[in-house]
């Protein structure tokens, strides 16, 4: 039987483009504040930072925002927007209160049709600037163009090296981001940024696994010159935090629990994946089952000081996550304190009543035996997104069931991968693409699959 096309999503048809072209989306933005569920275990001490943006002159008065961004989430996904106050044709400001240890990732857009998102000098679009929220702070920042604004103004080169504060040990692989540029240092520690514009710049680097204090500072750029920053991360002490959830009341599934965050460990792989997300479920710890019914335990070596952003989810961090009572994305953060620590927590929902779940079964050809590999589904609502292991029922038999935000969605494609794989090497879809519609009534698909990796 033949299914009624739903009519056009004007909000789908916009986050597709937004992504497509943007990376960034108009998902529900929420306030800053309340966009984050907060695990308190001491009174929470908070700061006034305020944002300051020196940006390109326009040709008619402009309107910006600045996101706070969600890499749980995806960068692209959940962000926390708010308007700046214009204080001249190219000074912005803007004053928030924010919790003493958060780690700021965020970045500036200009009001458009579709919200044009800042460029750097180079003509490549910002991924985030971020920021140690140790005290109250004044944070200066210069927008060297957007989309439609190129940069054509003079330059200078940063250059450094890191080490850790200690031993003095080099330190490779540590995130560098300064005037909208993203880097990791070298083998030996070693870094440089060419194309600053000139003037001062916050320069932060972090750990991407938070066993170091954030380093910041500013740092002066002059043209045609090169800058010298020797940088020493201070390590800090690990301690254990174990997580015991709760699923929702008359809620049970045998699919794995696991815990993904804004950190390596946890998932993060702190690049721009498919679809807007940047969080890997294949690369995040699974939860063990509780003697409870329904509850869920992991224990973690954890940095003091860490400001954690975390979820629970049946799936990554945007399919299958876990979400408030109000069905928006819930994103948890913990600043780990000097001490071990359990944390217990009670997931409010994986589903909204307006949309029931979608299970998926699949049987493989005999040649894919189960215990050498694994299927994953992947799911296309404006473009391919990251797959998501299926659990394995049998010898060549595999399940999932979706849940969430399929109230987000309207027509979604989806496929089968084997081992992460989703297509051949001509780029050829390595199975059959099917379509599902959400419905206020659960669905079942059993499939069958070829596989021809040619």
């Amino acid at each position: 039987m033949s299914r009624k096309k739903r009519p056009f999503n004007i909000s789908l048809i916009l986050l597709s483009l937004w992504i497509l072209v943007s990376q960034a989306c108009l998902i529900p933005i929420e306030p800053f504040s309340s966009g984050i569920s907060k695990t308190s275990l001491s009174p929470r001490i908070e700061a006034e930072v305020v944002f300051r943006a020196e940006v390109p002159l326009h040709n008619e008065e402009q309107i910006l925002y600045l996101d706070i961004l969600d890499e749980v989430t995806g960068l692209a996904l959940n962000p926390a927007r708010f308007e700046l106050d214009r204080d001249d044709d190219t000074h912005y400001s803007l004053h928030l209160s924010i919790a003493k240890g958060t780690f700021l990732k965020y970045r500036y857009l200009r009001k458009s049709v579709i919200p044009l998102v800042e460029y750097n000098a180079q003509d490549q679009q910002v991924r985030y600037r971020s920021y140690y929220v140790d005290g109250p702070a004044e944070i200066k920042d210069i927008v060297a163009g957007w989309q439609d604004t190129v940069y054509h103004g003079p330059t200078g080169r940063l250059q450094g090296q890191v080490f850790d504060g200690q031993t003095n040990a080099p330190l490779s692989n540590m995130m560098i981001s300064v005037g909208g540029y993203q880097i990791v240092s070298s083998e030996d520690g070693t870094f440089g940024i060419d194309h600053l514009p000139i003037g001062t710049h916050l320069i932060s680097v972090f750990s991407k696994d938070g066993d170091y204090l954030p380093f910041q500072q500013g740092v002066l750029i002059a043209e045609e010159s090169l800058t010298p920053a020797t940088i020493r991360l201070k390590p800090l002490k690990m301690v254990q935090v174990q997580f015991n959830v709760e699923m929702p009341a008359n809620f049970a599934t045998q699919m794995p629990v696991r815990i993904v965050g804004n950190i390596a460990s946890l998932g993060n792989t702190f690049e721009d994946l498919r679809g807007g997300v940047n969080v890997l479920a294949s690369k995040a710890p699974v939860m063990q089952k509780s003697a409870q019914e329904g509850k869920y335990t992991l224990l973690l070596k954890l940095p003091a000081g860490l400001d954690l952003r975390y979820k629970y989810t049946l799936g990554d961090g945007f399919w299958n996550a876990e979400l408030d009572s109000s069905g928006k994305f819930r994103v948890r953060q913990l600043i780990v304190p000097d001490h071990d620590i359990v944390i217990d927590d009670t997931i409010a929902a994986w589903e909204v009543p307006e949309t029931k779940p979608i299970t998926f079964t699949v049987d493989v050809p005999e040649n894919i035996p189960g215990d050498e590999n694994i299927i994953s589904l992947q799911l296309n609502p404006y473009g391919w997104m990251e797959p998501i292991p299926m659990m394995r029922l049998g010898e060549n038999s595999w399940t999932y069931t979706l849940y969430s935000p399929l109230h987000l969605v309207d027509e979604v494609s989806y496929r089968y991968c084997l081992n992460g794989q989703c297509e051949t090497e001509s780029g050829a879809s390595l199975t059959e693409i099917r379509t599902f519609f959400p419905s206020a009534t659960p669905q079942r698909f059993e499939d069958s699959i070829n596989i021809d990796r040619r």
